[in-house]
């Protein structure tokens, strides 16, 4: 599992550095499990943290599920609730599920 995360004030290139980061990575990852035959599976999933609330930017079809961060015995947090995708299939598809992340994250304009 991987985590990309981009934190910063509002303005700061957040957003375009995610778009930009997650397409290479998505061609990167397909492009590798095609050529080595690896078995890497490319899951997707979009949380946004905004006014201290967790939401699932790719909820399934009937809502979005409360999102909770948990912390276990050894420490290491994991979030409940989130939806994950996949796999997905190609960098299309990938490309997509961020488009439709993208569209429902909050902006200083909703």
């Amino acid at each position: 599992r991987a985590t990309v995360l981009a934190y910063g004030q509002t303005g700061s290139g957040k957003t375009h550095t995610m778009r930009h980061v997650s397409r290479h990575m998505a061609v990167e990852l397909l492009r590798r499990a095609d050529e080595d035959g690896s078995g890497i599976e490319l899951w997707v999933s979009a949380v946004e943290v905004y006014n201290e609330a967790l939401r699932d930017l790719l909820p399934c079809e009937s809502g979005p599920a409360p999102l909770q961060l948990r912390y276990g015995a050894t420490g290491v947090a994991r979030l409940e609730g989130v939806q994950y995708w996949g796999p997905v299939r190609g960098v299309e598809e990938a490309e997509a599920l961020l488009e439709q992340a993208h569209q429902r994250r909050a902006t200083a304009d909703n």
